[in-house]
């Protein structure tokens, strides 16, 4: 009845906070019947474009999944209604490669990219939060979304969740060249005017802090443009900004330097 009753509702003024209740104490009480009512979700138009906002009531667990991707295959779910998958510790209890096979599939979408990273951020903060190690399938998760990224104007400034994966997901030897290649698509970026140094100065800085020698590599490689291109990275960042550079030890920096002037 309360389906039918959404159905009379005209779409732009539907709203599922009813069932999304209705839902949650379902789930306590009798988890089959709350499984067969999202699944039947997937057959009726007026709740399928719901089905996130409507999984977040609950646990979200692998049947869950396969029913959130099942509708984002088929396009019949808006990736901005995914963003409700970010809260409340609604994936807290997934594997790491099942919670990965989704967040990619999010990233493939249209702007489906920043919803992804909020997901992957808010679970990795509720892992630190309750002390839990970081499965390595997440940091996993994190380096291909982070090779998934793309600069655009006005958009990346104090993208908490963007510079917080880079902290987490980029330690190692072996994120180095996961680090430089966003670096370098940066310093392109900045170099054929689609983005701004000072909307990155975040971003930059955290790449600096976990992975310098291979971010100065990057940026600092190739021909005199190429070199002018990556000052360009830092020159034009505002008086009262702090410099990413700043985040680089003075032992660091000098190494870095003495290598590579042994190298040209």
């Amino acid at each position: 009845r309360l389906v039918d009753g959404l159905d009379l509702i005209a779409p732009e003024r539907r709203n599922v906070q009813v069932l999304r209740g209705f839902l949650f104490e379902l789930w306590e009480q009798d988890r089959d019947i709350a499984q067969y009512l999202l699944d039947s979700a997937l057959d009726q138009p007026a709740l399928v474009t719901f089905l996130p906002m409507l999984h977040s009531a609950v646990a979200l667990d692998d049947r869950g999944v396969e029913r959130l991707k099942q509708a984002l295959y088929t396009g019949r779910v808006s990736v901005s209604t995914c963003q409700s998958l970010a809260f409340g510790g609604v994936t807290d209890h997934l594997d790491g490669n099942v919670l990965k096979d989704l967040l990619l599939l999010i990233a493939d979408q249209p702007d489906g990219f920043n919803v992804a990273l909020e997901i992957l951020e808010m679970r990795l903060f509720s892992d630190r939060s309750a002390q839990r190690k970081h499965e390595s399938k997440l940091l996993e998760t994190g380096r291909e979304l982070l090779l998934r990224i793309t600069f655009h104007k006005n958009n990346q400034r104090d993208n908490h969740n963007l510079t917080d994966i880079v902290r987490v997901c980029l330690t190692g030897l072996e994120a180095g060249p996961i680090a430089a290649e966003v670096a370098a698509r940066l310093r392109q970026a900045v170099k054929t005017g689609e983005t701004y140094s000072f909307d990155n100065d975040s971003l930059l800085t955290a790449l600096l802090e976990v992975q310098p020698a291979a971010v100065l590599d990057a940026l600092f490689v190739g021909d005199e443009d190429d070199l002018k291109a990556g000052v360009l990275v830092f020159e034009y960042l505002d008086g009262d900004q702090n410099n990413p550079a700043d985040s680089i030890s003075c032992e660091t920096l000098i190494a870095w330097c003495e290598r590579d002037r042994d190298h040209r």
